[in-house]
């Protein structure tokens, strides 16, 4: 800073007068520091020193290049250079040799969910004594080297494979399937996740069987110990359901199964359906053991309408109606059509009517992705069915619909019926994108909940929780609030509790603050890892 303030005192021009002083008139000051006192302008000078230092850049740079001198430095660069090459130095990622020498230390892992794999990770896999739980979803292409030692792998409980590009699943030493084979009497939950192109993880599944042990052919089904069943990308149409349905119905006995998803079958559904529609409505129910069932309900193509998609899920509707064993039932993305809104068509009669054959539903979903298509229309629910649910489910205890917003306080009334309900998600709901009519959230969650209040008859104080379990109200993508009779604010920068009221009855509603999106890099989705962990406790 001394610098520049000795060249300002010494380079500052007046601009004002240019005539030379007289013997008479003192001397203009030459600059603004001139006006001020003697003392102050010796303190200033006192600090400010007049030392010239010359620095010779050029010399300074050609010394810094010799001294720093890297592996491949060069003066000039040619303009021929390929900018998608990867330079060395960053062709095998630092990340990877931290991960493999975690797994090198770790001996007694039993939960391992990866996105990448090298040959030294898949030997540690190999070497882990007590791994139970496996989850692979390579997001590039893996060398030879590095899957090799996974055909070894033996007696897994859980095996998740995401698998789009077909590099476990259409490899050449059929890892998938090889792993499935060394753990036929251990598996528990298989999750199977691919693309249409790459959906034969059985291929010649029999013969597989046949060459290992003959005299296993004489049981009916392989996976002997098997829960839990999720499939997706799986292709039954044209060549492909001379292979794979057989393979399938060999492998996997549906009857014993707890939990079933199918999701992106599309064309391929009424294969598979019309299959398990006559093999539950063949046997006694006490020999179908299906609790949780979730399913992807859109057409078969993009662009289709209500109807055209309704007859496609005629043969789901039919397998759904085929037993009434289920507790959970999830409908993700429910005919999501193209067309003019005149009114919403709702739910399909054979829909419901297949619904309500489950009268022990404790969790029903019907969800939609927030990240979804926006311009194709969703069959919001009206009041009059909200009513026959849960007029006719007792058991509810968690409801995920979209809801009308025409009679919104009948709609209050019929979700009161629910006297089990402990979580209410409403959404989407026609005006949630509407930005003109602002944020309408609180106003339906204060309409819901008074319709709760309404419906209570009671003389002397009121409790909320002595008639009703919602404790959890969701409206919309992000607007959460809490439920209760004597809540209290969650922390700093958080709303307090808004009381409401109606026929003499109060309850308490606290906003609650919206959680951040989580960042897909530094928080991955754990969501396969924590179901497993409950599931081996």
């Amino acid at each position: 800073m001394a610098a520049p303030v000795r060249t300002v005192l010494r380079n500052a021009k007046s601009t004002h007068n240019n005539k030379a002083p007289t013997a008479t008139e003192p001397p203009a000051p030459d600059d603004a520091l001139s006006v001020l006192p003697v003392e102050i302008l010796e303190m200033i000078l006192g600090t400010v020193g007049d030392t010239k230092i010359y620095i010779d850049g050029w010399s300074c740079s050609q010394k810094l290049r010799s001294h720093m001198r890297y592996k491949g430095q060069q003066r000039k660069f040619s303009t021929r250079l390929d900018p998608d090459a990867v330079p060395p130095c960053v062709d095998y990622g630092i990340i990877l040799r931290y991960l493999e020498e975690v797994l090198k230390n770790l001996k007694n892992l039993e939960i391992v969910e990866t996105t990448e794999l090298t040959e030294s990770m898949s030997h540690s896999l190999l070497a882990q004594r007590n791994l139970k739980a496996l989850r692979l979803y390579p997001k590039s292409e893996l060398e030879d080297e590095a899957t090799t030692s996974l055909v070894k792998i033996k007696n897994l409980q859980h095996l998740s494979i995401v698998d789009n590009w077909g590099y476990l699943i259409a490899s050449s030493e059929s890892i998938v399937q090889s792993m499935l084979l060394n753990s036929m009497s251990t598996i528990q939950s298989l999750d199977i996740r691919t693309f249409k192109s790459n959906c034969d993880f059985l291929a010649d599944w029999k013969e597989k069987i046949k060459a290992r042990d003959p005299d296993a052919l004489k049981q009916p089904h392989d996976f002997t110990v098997l829960k839990s069943l999720a499939l997706s990308g799986m292709k039954f149409a044209g060549p492909y359901a001379e292979r794979i349905m057989p393979n399938l119905t060999r492998a996997f006995d549906f009857l014993a199964l707890r939990e079933l998803s199918v999701s992106s079958l599309n064309e391929s559904r009424t294969t598979f359906f019309n299959y398990l529609e006559a093999l539950f409505s063949s046997v006694d129910r006490r020999e179908i053991c299906l609790r949780s069932l979730s399913l992807q309900m859109h057409g078969n193509y993009y662009g289709q309408d209500y109807l055209e998609t309704e007859l496609q899920l005629e043969c789901v509707y039919r397998f759904i109606a085929s037993f009434d064993t289920l507790v959970s039932l999830q409908l993700d993305e429910y005919n999501k059509y193209w067309g003019v809104v005149e009114t919403y068509p709702g739910l399909s009669t054979s829909l419901q009517q297949a619904i309500l054959k489950h009268r022990d539903l404790e969790t029903l979903r019907f969800h939609y992705d927030p990240m979804g298509d926006s311009g194709r229309i969703i069959p919001y629910v009206p009041a009059i069915t909200v009513a026959l649910l849960t007029e006719s489910l007792p058991q509810l205890r968690v409801l995920e619909f979209p809801p009308q917003e025409t009679n919104f306080h009948e709609m209050a009334q019929a979700l009161s019926q629910a006297k089990n309900l402990k979580s209410l998600t409403c959404t989407p709901y026609p005006s949630l994108h509407d930005r003109s009519q602002g944020d309408t959230s609180f106003t339906l969650a204060k309409t819901i909940l008074e319709g709760f209040l309404t419906n209570t008859r009671i003389i002397g104080e009121f409790v909320w929780e002595d008639h009703y379990n919602l404790t959890q109200l969701a409206i919309g993508w992000r607007c959460n609030f809490k439920v209760g009779s004597a809540l209290k604010p969650g922390g700093y920068f958080q709303p307090a509790p808004v009381t409401i009221s109606k026929g003499g009855s109060t309850v308490m509603c606290l906003r609650l603050a919206q959680e951040s999106e989580p960042d897909m890099y530094l928080n991955p989705d754990t969501d396969w890892v924590d179901k497993v962990a409950k599931f081996m406790l």
